[in-house]
């Protein structure tokens, strides 16, 4: 064995050695988290997050500790998400009218138009009463 060839060896042992680390690491870590759910795509994400944290603030995939970090970035990222097993179901608007603002409180009123952004455009799009 020439000496490029040794040295090929012992990259590809020290990079099967790395990963088998980073794997008993994450091995462990998701026994200890029951909340993360540990399926192909979870996995497949939370590595590309751990190595975008390895990258910005030196987070070690190696140790388990670390695999919580990833985890807190990727809740919120997931959360941020709509999730794709339910669907979501768009809630019937009730179309504004004069008796209904007839019925209102002067002080309703002005609670509606300090919480809702769009009612000053409902009441003004309902034009003049007839």
């Amino acid at each position: 064995m020439n000496v490029l060839e040794e040295k090929y060896q012992i990259a590809d042992e020290t990079e099967a050695n790395l990963t088998a680390r980073i794997v008993s690491a994450f091995k462990t870590f998701a026994a200890q988290t029951p909340s993360f759910k540990n399926t192909e795509e979870n996995r497949s994400r939370i590595f590309q997050i751990m190595e975008e944290m390895r990258e910005e603030s030196g987070l070690n995939p190696m140790r388990a500790a670390d695999w919580s970090q990833a985890l807190a970035r990727f809740n919120y990222l997931h959360d941020r998400q709509p999730t794709p097993n339910r669907q979501q179901r768009r809630v019937p608007v009730k179309r504004l009218s004069h008796d209904d603002i007839d019925q209102m409180t002067s002080a309703q009123y002005q609670r509606r138009l300090e919480s809702d952004p769009t009612f000053e455009q409902q009441v003004n799009a309902l034009g003049p009463r007839k």
